[in-house]
């Protein structure tokens, strides 16, 4: 079972033009304090799986960029319903 073309436990490898994005330098709101969001999502979210995982990786996304991209009450927004999503999930059994 999943939500749009995301099934739980499956991860989707990123397209090479996703990559070259999100590890360009030059893109302020991926890269702050010298750290890449990726890299605190590879921290924080080692021990979740699937659906979950991506769901609190977006929570972590959109709170990190949130105060950069100009719009933080959005991202927070964001965040929180990606939030709920995990929390769901887990409701749910997955």
């Amino acid at each position: 079972m999943g939500i749009g073309s995301w099934s739980y436990g499956h991860r989707q490898e990123p397209s090479k033009d996703l990559n070259d994005c999100a590890s360009d330098p030059d893109v302020p709101h991926y890269k702050k304090g010298g750290y890449q969001v990726k890299d605190i999502q590879a921290v924080l979210l080692k021990d979740y799986d699937g659906y979950v995982a991506f769901c609190l990786g977006n929570v972590v996304k959109y709170i990190y960029r949130g105060p950069h991209k100009g719009d933080m009450v959005g991202d927070i927004k964001k965040a929180a319903d990606y939030l709920q999503f995990a929390l769901e999930a887990l409701d749910e059994g997955h």
